[in-house]
C-alpha cells in the first residue's frame, strides 16, 4: 500500500500556526516596580496566566532583598521580558547579545529592560503539576536583582558586577541559612569548587571569573554563573554592604579608570591580595557540608519530597557522594511520577565506563545498561506494569534490592523483573536522572536485610 503523505498545503498551515503560536502578545504582568511581559508561546492560555501570576509572586519577594543591597527603593520601573519558546528567545536576544553564543539571560545597559527564558522547558502538564520549578524562581530573583543592579551602574556598563549582584539578591532569597545539604540548586553552584579544592587543585577565583568583563564562550559564561554563588557569598562575609559600595566605586566620577578597573581595585581592598583571598576562599569551599553532586540545578526539596523537574532536552542529574554500604543493600523511595510519559532513573555502579540503570515511567520497569562511550541504553531486563495497571498520579513504594548474584526491582512489595549481576560489583556511584518530572519521598541507600 502506497503512503499517505500530508499536502504542501498542510505544511504550510502547520507552520502558520507554529509562527502564530511564538509570535503571540506578552501578558502583561504589573507591579509598582516591574512589568513582566510573559510572551507564553504556545502554552494553553489559563496555564500562561497562572505562571505569569506566580512568577509575578516570585519578583515581589525580590524588591526587598534589592533594596537591602543597594540602599535605595527609587528606581525606574523594570521591563522583564521572559519567553516560554526557546526559538523566540534566541531571536530577539541575537541582535542584542555581544557575544557568539546565547545566554540564558540578558539586561540591557539602559538597565530598564531585561530578557529571560522559562527554564526548564517542561510540558505544560508538567507545568500544571507542579507549577514554577525552584530554578525557575531563581532566575527571576536574580533578573530583578540584575535590573536593580544596571540601573544604578547606568550609563556605564560591567557585566561581572551586574551578574554578581544578580546572584547576590537571588542566594539571599534561596537559602538565607548558607547550609550545604538544604536547597539542591545552591548546592550545585558549589560542588565543582568544593571538589577541586578538596582534591588539592587551583582555586584562584580572580583567575577564573572575578575579572573577566564579558565571557567570550558559552562554557565560561556557565561556569561564572554557578562560581558566582560561593564568590557572592564570600563578599558577603566580609562586608554585607558591598553591592553599594562596589557600584558607588564604579560610579565615581574622581577616577578615569574603566568600571573593570574599578571592581577589580574594590575586590582586592575587600578581599585582600591573591594570596589572602585565595586563602579565605579555600576555607569557604572546603566547610561545604554536601550530601551530593548536582549536575543540573533540576532538583528542590517540596513537601519534604526531592523533586525533579527535567525536562525532554534538560536532564536532571545527581549523585550521591556517599557510597552504596558493603554487602547486599538497597534503594528505596516513596515515588511519583509526571504527567508525561518521561522516565526517571536510578542509577547504579558508575565506574567511568557504563552504569546499569533501572528506568521507571508509566509504561514500564526497564533495567539497562548505559555504555558511555557509544552514549546509548542496551535493554537487560523489562516488565510492564503488574494490574490494574501504571500507577498514574498515585505514589508507589520503589525498591531496588542489590546482593552479590541479583538486582531486583519491586513495586509495593512485589518483585517485578531482575537481572544477574554477578559480574559486576554494584558498589560504584550511584544517583538520580530524568528528563522528565517525578517526585521521591524517603529517598534511602540502606543495609539489606533478612533478603
Amino acid at each position: 500500500m502506497r503512503e499517505r503523505r500530508p499536502s504542501l498545503l498542510a505544511f504550510a498551515i502547520a507552520a502558520l500556526g507554529a509562527s502564530l503560536a511564538a509570535q503571540a502578545p506578552a501578558g502583561i504582568h504589573s507591579s509598582k516596580r516591574l512589568h513582566l511581559h510573559f510572551h507564553s508561546g504556545a502554552l494553553p492560555p489559563a496555564l500562561a496566566v497562572s505562571l505569569g501570576k506566580a512568577a509575578m509572586a516570585a519578583t515581589e519577594k525580590a524588591w526587598p532583598l534589592v533594596d537591602r543591597a543597594l540602599g535605595t527603593s527609587k528606581l525606574q520601573i523594570a521591563n522583564l521580558h521572559w519567553y516560554a519558546d526557546r526559538a523566540e528567545y534566541e531571536r530577539v536576544i541575537k541582535p542584542r547579545s555581544k557575544r557568539s553564543y546565547i545566554p540564558d539571560h540578558l539586561t540591557e545597559q539602559d538597565g530598564r529592560t531585561g530578557h529571560l527564558w522559562l527554564r526548564p522547558a517542561l510540558a505544560p502538564a508538567d507545568f500544571e503539576q507542579i507549577g514554577l520549578p525552584a530554578v525557575a524562581i531563581d532566575d527571576l530573583v536574580r533578573a530583578v536583582g540584575r535590573l536593580a543592579a544596571q540601573m544604578q551602574l547606568a550609563p556605564h556598563e560591567d557585566e561581572w558586577t551586574v551578574e554578581a549582584i544578580g546572584m547576590h539578591v537571588g542566594e539571599l532569597l534561596l537559602n538565607p541559612t548558607r547550609k550545604g545539604g538544604l536547597v539542591p540548586l545552591w548546592d550545585h553552584r558549589r560542588v565543582k569548587l568544593h571538589e577541586i579544592v578538596v582534591e588539592g587543585g587551583e582555586n584562584r577565583w580572580d583567575r577564573f571569573v572575578g575579572w573577566v568583563p564579558v565571557c567570550k564562550s558559552r562554557e565560561t559564561w556557565e561556569w561564572q554563573q554557578r562560581w558566582l554563588g560561593p564568590i557572592t557569598e564570600q563578599m558577603t562575609q566580609v562586608a554585607s554592604d558591598w553591592p553599594r559600595r562596589l557600584i558607588a566605586r564604579i560610579t565615581a566620577t574622581s577616577s578615569s579608570d574603566t568600571p573593570a578597573d574599578k571592581r577589580s581595585q574594590f575586590c582586592i581592598g575587600l578581599l585582600g591580595e591573591a594570596a589572602k583571598a585565595d586563602a579565605r576562599f579555600a576555607k569557604l569551599l572546603r566547610g561545604y557540608a554536601l550530601t551530593h553532586r548536582h549536575d543540573s540545578p533540576l532538583f528542590e526539596f517540596r513537601d519534604g519530597a526531592l523533586l525533579i523537574t527535567g525536562a525532554e532536552t534538560d536532564t536532571a542529574s545527581m549523585w550521591c557522594r556517599t557510597p552504596p554500604p558493603r554487602g547486599d543493600y538497597r534503594i528505596a523511595a516513596r515515588a511519583t511520577l509526571g504527567k508525561t510519559d518521561q522516565e526517571f532513573r536510578i542509577q547504579l555502579d558508575w565506574n567511568g565506563t557504563d552504569l546499569i540503570g533501572v528506568l521507571v515511567s508509566r509504561r514500564k520497569l526497564t533495567i539497562s545498561r548505559w555504555v558511555n562511550q557509544k552514549q546509548v541504553w542496551e535493554d537487560l531486563a523489562m516488565a510492564g506494569w503488574p494490574p490494574p495497571g501504571p500507577p498514574g498520579d498515585q505514589p508507589f513504594d520503589l525498591s531496588i534490592a542489590v546482593t552479590r548474584k541479583t538486582l531486583a526491582v519491586s513495586i509495593g512489595g512485589t518483585e517485578l523483573v531482575t537481572w544477574d549481576c554477578e559480574t559486576r560489583p554494584m558498589h560504584g556511584e550511584w544517583g538520580i536522572a530524568s528528563n522528565g518530572v517525578a517526585m521521591l519521598a524517603d529517598l534511602r541507600c540502606e543495609p539489606l536485610v533478612g533478603k
